[in-house]
C-alpha cells in the first residue's frame, strides 16, 4: 500500500502575467506569498499599514476587496502527486 503524496502549487496572477510555483509544503508556499507581498507592499499600499506578521494574507486580502488600483490575486492549492 502506497501513500498518497501532495505537492501545494501557488499561483500569484499580476499585470504582467502569472507566476507559478509547486512547492513540497504549504509553509513554503505561504513564504512565497509573503516574500510576493513584502516586496510590493510599499508600492501598493501607505509603508506605515505595513503588517509585522502575515503580510501576504494581508496584503492579497486588500488587492480582492479593492483597495489598490493594482489587481492581483494568490492562490495555493494541495494537489496530489500522480503516478505515470
Amino acid at each position: 500500500m502506497s501513500t498518497k503524496e501532495y505537492v501545494y502549487v501557488a499561483v500569484y496572477d499580476h499585470e504582467y502575467g502569472t507566476d507559478t510555483h509547486v512547492f513540497k509544503t504549504l509553509e513554503g508556499a505561504k513564504a512565497w506569498c509573503d516574500e510576493v507581498a513584502n516586496e510590493y507592499w510599499d508600492s501598493a499600499f501607505c509603508p506605515e499599514e505595513r503588517p509585522a506578521t502575515d503580510i501576504g494574507n494581508e496584503y492579497f486580502t486588500r488587492m480582492e476587496e479593492g483597495r489598490c488600483a493594482y489587481n492581483e490575486s494568490f492562490f495555493i492549492r494541495k494537489c496530489e502527486v500522480q503516478n505515470g
